[in-house]
């Protein structure tokens, strides 16, 4: 895209993720509306992975493992004149990268937003009071077999003082999946409750048939993981060299974030039909695919010790999670 059509007055700050910040685009140039820009904030250098390698990334590495779910990227080369001028909410972008990344707004369509918890929300596209779609925005991180009485991700929530909302494991089971589900939409008010059951558009059921089928991003995601198992163990990782190129593509998938879209209709998908509410489509699209440095090592392993008290630990107002036993696996 030629890079002099992006004038800083026409980009607002969207929202801050834990490495990068989003604008969406407010200008009159109709294709670059429903777009984000995505921009690398300030980091230490030592530990920084600049846009154009990520980009490199995602093509030569990521793709091939997931070649229609990852949300389409295109980089573009920024110049200072842009970044300078641009209104980043007050925080720091990374001195001398030039290039960002223009993707889809997921979210451009929806007009009620709900977050459920710190790694899940739910988006709504309302119109005279009549969900037409939904968006399930999560990040599923660990997904294996678990052993323990709590998974990693349940494990860290609780290490960081955060309440239960789902365990992400009992998506990947048709045993368990039901439950799962119905602990996502737990959290939601009683009002979206309503508005969803008056729209007819039956959310818990279209997402069991979709979390309980192999289908599913999630036994996609999990899958992948798992190929990528090169037998490390965390905890014993003393250096950078010990990074294998399959753990830091594996780190990276667990740490992903995924839309589960839901529309009405026959769309681009899979198509549910679910008796007497009629058929509805739900595709998914994987996001924040980064590189991890290898240098980020210290902080896995400082993590992995600090857990290691947590995964077998009892907790009355956390359940334990669905566990396999070593003959399951």
């Amino acid at each position: 895209m030629d890079t002099t059509r992006l004038l800083a007055d026409e980009w607002k700050y969207f929202a801050k993720g834990n490495a990068n910040l989003l604008f969406k685009y407010v200008g009159l140039e109709e294709s670059l509306r429903n777009y984000l820009l995505r921009l690398r904030m300030k980091k230490d250098a030592g530990t920084y992975i600049p846009t154009l390698s990520i980009t490199e990334f995602i093509d030569t590495k990521c793709k091939a493992l997931f070649p229609t779910e990852i949300i389409s990227t295109k980089l573009v080369e920024l110049d200072d004149i842009f970044l300078s001028s641009l209104d980043t909410n007050g925080y720091d972008l990374m001195p001398g990268e030039k290039y960002g990344l223009l993707l889809p707004n997921m979210l451009a369509q929806c007009n009620d937003h709900l977050t459920l918890s710190k790694h899940c929300s739910l988006h709504l596209r309302e119109e005279l009071g009549i969900v037409k779609s939904a968006v399930i925005e999560l990040k599923p991180k660990w997904l294996y077999d678990n052993l323990d009485n709590y998974c990693r991700t349940c494990s860290i929530l609780q290490l960081k003082g955060h309440e239960r909302h789902f365990c992400t494991l009992d998506l990947l089971s048709p045993e368990t999946v039901a439950r799962g589900v119905k602990d996502l939409l737990g959290k939601l008010p009683d009002a979206t409750k309503a508005s969803l059951k008056n729209s007819d558009f039956p959310i818990e059921s279209l997402l069991i048939e979709y979390f309980g089928g192999s289908e599913s991003i999630l036994q996609k995601l999990k899958a992948k993981q798992d190929s990528l198992d090169d037998g490390t163990i965390l905890a014993n990782v003393k250096s950078e060299s010990d990074v294998s190129d399959q753990l830091a593509l594996r780190m990276t998938l667990r740490d992903v974030g995924v839309f589960v879209v839901i529309e009405r209709g026959q769309c681009d998908g899979q198509v549910i039909n679910i008796r007497d509410h009629g058929e509805f489509t739900v595709a998914a699209r994987i996001y924040d695919l980064d590189l991890k440095p290898k240098a980020r090592y210290k902080h896995w392993v400082s993590t992995e010790l600090k857990l290691g008290d947590v995964y077998n630990s009892s907790n009355s107002d956390w359940p334990h999670c669905v566990k396999k036993t070593e003959s399951q696996k």
